[in-house]
């Protein structure tokens, strides 16, 4: 009796991992990003947005975020996601954040390296200090991103973009992802 109970459970595992490898599930990334984000304004311009701003203290400025990012490969390279950024202007009492929809298409250059183009579009908050309101606008910025596989399940990246519309403000960023398929599955 045990040996009939035995060959019956190891026959439903080895057929739920079978089907488990048919329908193969999508490669998922999540990331931890550090970014430096610089406005460099024109004199009468509010430095992230490009409007009018009357005092010369947030003429530019920098802020250092960091971003959470989730994305899932979909097929031939395109990959679709969500970003959160929150961080710190280098004016005090200032802050920003963000909250975008990431698209994209990646490809690999060699065994361990990939680059990607995306462009991450959604709303962004920024407080110049404690005498101002909030701004708020929608924003879309294309980026290039490049990432090297460490280990096989973590890489190492840099991403580099430029707010649309927006005469210089760009980014820079290094992060860290965590993969759910190993290198070589994907």
């Amino acid at each position: 009796m045990f040996r009939i109970a035995t060959l019956l459970v190891l026959a439903a595992l080895s057929s739920t991992v079978a089907s488990a490898e048919r329908r193969r599930e999508p490669p998922v990334e999540f990331e931890v990003g550090f970014n430096n984000r610089q406005f460099a304004a024109l004199p009468g311009e509010m430095t992230a947005f490009r409007g009018p701003i009357a005092d010369p203290a947030v003429q530019a400025n920098v802020a250092h975020t960091v971003s959470l990012r989730f994305t899932t490969a979909t097929r031939r390279g395109v990959f679709l996601g969500g970003e959160a950024e929150t961080g710190v202007l280098a004016t005090p009492g200032s802050n920003l954040a963000g909250a975008y929809g990431v698209a994209g298409v990646r490809g690999r250059i060699g065994e361990r390296i990939a680059v990607a183009a995306e462009l991450a579009a959604g709303g962004r908050w920024i407080r110049y200090g404690d005498k101002y309101d909030d701004v708020a606008r929608l924003v879309g910025e294309p980026r290039v991103r490049a990432e090297v596989w460490l280990h096989p399940q973590w890489t190492l990246g840099g991403a580099i973009g430029s707010t649309l519309g927006a005469r210089d403000v760009w980014m820079v960023g290094v992060y860290v992802g965590v993969h759910s398929l190993p290198f070589g599955q994907r």
